[in-house]
């Protein structure tokens, strides 16, 4: 037939057409109901050129950045620092470069108290 194209996806492609692929990760919505909630900080062992951290306060709608990872071609164990009151959140990971991983991420949070 003719116009039509067959592709073959390369699994270890690290562009398209000359550009950097993206990668975004988003983790689920945590929610602490009828709680705020304090998160501390954010864990992860990753490995990649530049990993920005994001984190979301309303299912994803708007992001507040926590900053950048720079962790390397090996799997790192990289911390940062957050101080956010929240009743839920969302993380997201993201980046162009290919060579991103998540060997695992958690997040440190104690229940917020009045004074």
């Amino acid at each position: 037939p003719v116009g039509l194209n067959a592709f073959k996806y390369d699994f270890l492609q690290s562009q398209d057409n000359g550009s950097n692929i993206a990668f975004e990760v988003q983790t689920k919505d945590f929610l602490f109901e009828n709680e705020l909630h304090r998160i501390d900080r954010f864990v992860a062992s990753l490995k990649g050129t530049t990993v920005t951290l994001d984190y979301s306060t309303d299912r994803g709608s708007s992001w507040t950045s926590i900053g950048t990872y720079s962790p390397g071609a090996a799997f790192t164990r990289s911390l940062l620092f957050l101080q956010a009151v929240v009743s839920q959140v969302r993380f997201r990971l993201s980046g162009t470069l290919s060579s991103f991983g998540v060997e695992y991420f958690k997040f440190y949070h104690r229940k917020e108290t009045a004074n």
